[in-house]
């Protein structure tokens, strides 16, 4: 039998997650993001953060 309680951490998170996991307001995170404070990639034309650097940087964990 498998474990079906097994969670799925992303690899990355959108802005508006990032504002929300640093108590900061979505526009700080874009600024953040502009300025090469936190580093990003765009998936269509959404902004997307990686866990990774977040964990590292923050010691924000999920």
């Amino acid at each position: 039998m498998t474990n079906t309680n097994t969670t799925i951490k992303p690899q990355y998170l959108s802005a508006n997650k990032v504002a929300q996991l640093m108590g900061v307001s979505r526009s700080h995170v874009y600024d953040m993001v502009r300025t090469q404070e936190l580093p990003s990639s765009k998936l269509g034309n959404k902004i997307i953060i990686p866990v990774s650097y977040l964990e590292e940087t923050y010691g924000i964990a999920l």
